[in-house]
């Protein structure tokens, strides 16, 4: 059992390099087919060099991973995602490169922790919990996020309702009031009433775009 556990294990790490280094020889041979048909070297050639390493490497290799799995994955698994980056208020993120990021960190810890403990007897178990403990990584931000987000609402929320009800007796519009209560409150407080707001502008009914407010911040109250 144990060698076809290593087995899983190492094709995992493979196929995790393997498709960040399609990615990446891809977009070198785009670099180089650009230099082949211009005869002098463009100018800003050299600013991609001078750009962050997360830039340069990071995000095509999360592109690449990503592009691939979106295509592997179930679509229920995509959109759990997509719901977990709006709680966290990532909405613009892609949920492929969140799934991209989760397949790197768990090939990444399992095949450096198979690299550490390769002589001993467990190793190949331990090189399976380090993969799922990288798997799990992206996610448990997304949750700490979201979880930070609802406590904000939450400590806001009995002054956000005071308010909001003053501004409706004041002879406000409930609109008018949501966007009062959100310019008093800012931060996450005025971030999604004004999400609200703009849904509403454009075209959502106000009940739907409510309604998607619950679902963002996953609050009882």
């Amino acid at each position: 059992m144990s060698w076809l556990v290593s087995l899983l294990a190492g094709a995992a790490a493979w196929a995790a390099l393997q498709t960040i280094g399609l990615g990446l020889r891809r977009r070198r041979l785009r670099i180089l087919w650009g230099l082949a048909q211009e005869p002098t070297i463009p100018e800003g050639v050299g600013e991609p060099l001078s750009r962050p390493f997360s830039e340069r490497v990071l995000q095509p290799a999360l592109g690449a991973v990503g592009g691939t799995l979106g295509h592997l994955v179930p679509r229920r698994l995509l959109e759990d995602t997509a719901l977990r980056l709006r709680r966290a208020g990532l909405a613009a993120g892609r949920p492929a490169d969140w799934l991209g990021a989760s397949a790197l960190a768990a090939g990444g810890l399992g095949g450096y922790a198979l690299l550490l403990t390769h002589t001993w007897r467990g190793a190949p178990v331990l090189a399976l919990i380090a993969a799922v403990v990288g798997w799990s990584l992206p996610g448990a931000h997304l949750r700490s996020r979201a979880r930070s987000r609802a406590r904000a609402v939450r400590d806001h929320l009995p002054d956000a309702l005071d308010l909001l009800t003053v501004s409706v007796e004041a002879g406000l519009g409930f609109d008018q009031a949501l966007g009062r209560v959100g310019e008093r409150f800012g931060g996450v407080v005025g971030q999604e009433l004004g999400r609200v707001l703009r849904d509403q502008r454009l075209g959502t009914p106000r009940r739907e775009a409510m309604l998607d407010l619950v679902e963002r911040i996953e609050l009882p109250e």
